[in-house]
């Protein structure tokens, strides 16, 4: 049944919030397609209703950023505090610090050194080893336990939508051993790395070192196309789309506005519609990730090495931070099994809490009245 929407103070209110989604991780290429592809799906399910404007970083900052202000993907997170921002995608790292960080400075000082003991259950995704393959991957995240997850952040200014990958498996880059250059790295990354033999070193102004921590589709929007990699597969890259908050709140503002012509006005709000548009954008950037990571794979000198060598090394860092997670979450996450085993080839789980007669009578069209 077609929803209707009608031309109203609703529609006239969300065309003219200018609504932006800033593109600012690396790979910026797969990124600006997760945008597009939002937004076309929004266009396609609610024709007319949202504005979108899809813009890089550097571009933000030329169009509405400070004169002179040198923009980087740290200031993302306060632009949409700021609510100057509204859609992006994050690393699950950066939320995870953020997680940590926020709660910890809720509690009085004589807490703070309990707190400290315990990280967002978001740092548990980058331990190493912990995914058996892409299928364990989109059944976890897509499962019951990813979108517990999504949901519970409280008290920050991003509201999660939907997991990507955002890159694909981490490996090292060069040789091992010796010093690597690794991004938004957490305890649990740095000690991952040392683990593996090499002695982890902040990426962020350390440019000429030979060695690093990267994913096949970081290299090439880099523009390498040559080197050696050393395929340890050690952790993904995982991202969520999020929405600033007072943006999410102006939406639900907005919502009273528009009625719904049908019986299961559930499956057609305009919140419902947004989340739904996207999962769809991050299961389209999943299936091209996997397929573009094969291609890129031939253009660089691959060692394979033995994981189950690797595993071993690694164990100890699961020893020393797995108290500091909701009690279960690993346990859970490495006993998810997959029910479907073309989850690779693009077939949809059905998203949490909904049952599958559910999704497929979402809504296609749209008509104005």
């Amino acid at each position: 049944m077609a929803v209707v929407v009608p031309e109203s103070r609703a529609r006239d209110k969300l065309k003219t919030y200018p609504i932006r989604w800033v593109v600012a991780h690396e790979p910026i290429d797969l990124s600006i397609r997760v945008a597009r592809n939002f937004k076309e799906e929004m266009d396609r399910r609610l024709p007319g209703v949202l504005d979108i404007e899809i813009l890089t970083l550097d571009q933000y900052a030329e169009l509405y950023g400070e004169p002179g202000k040198l923009y980087t993907k740290r200031d993302l997170i306060p632009l949409m505090k700021e609510n100057k921002v509204h859609i992006s995608q994050i690393y699950s790292t950066t939320i995870g610090r953020l997680v940590t960080s926020s709660e910890e400075a809720l509690l009085p000082a004589t807490s703070k050194k309990e707190t400290s003991n315990k990280f967002s259950d978001y740092w548990a995704l980058d331990l190493p080893y912990l995914w058996r393959d892409h299928n364990h991957v989109k059944a976890v995240l897509e499962g019951d336990i990813g979108h517990s997850l999504l949901n519970g952040i409280k008290g920050m200014c991003v509201k999660p939508m939907a997991w990507c990958y955002s890159g694909g498996y981490r490996n090292i880059v060069g040789e091992l051993g010796g010093e690597v250059r690794t991004f938004e790295s957490t305890p649990i990354m740095k000690d991952t790395i040392e683990a593996l033999g090499c002695k982890p070193v902040d990426g962020y102004g350390n440019y000429t070192l030979p060695n690093k921590e990267a994913t096949y589709s970081q290299l090439k929007y880099q523009g390498e196309d040559s080197g050696t990699v050393q395929q340890t597969n050690h952790s993904l890259m995982l991202s969520s789309i999020v929405i600033s908050k007072e943006f999410w709140r102006y939406i639900i503002k907005c919502e009273c506005d528009f009625h719904v012509h049908t019986k299961e006005e559930e499956l057609t709000c305009l919140r419902k519609q947004m989340k739904w548009a996207c999962e769809a954008a991050a299961e389209t950037e999943r299936k091209e990730l996997i397929a573009e990571e094969d291609e890129i794979k031939k253009l660089f000198t691959n060692h394979e090495l033995p994981s189950n060598d690797l595993k071993k090394q690694t164990e100890w860092v699961y020893e020393k931070y797995e108290h500091k997670f909701s009690q279960g979450l690993l346990r859970d996450i490495k006993n998810t099994q997959v029910m479907d085993r073309n989850l690779n080839e693009g077939v949809r789980a059905t998203p949490a809490g909904m049952d599958q007669s559910a999704v497929n009578r979402r809504p296609k069209k749209v008509a104005r009245v």
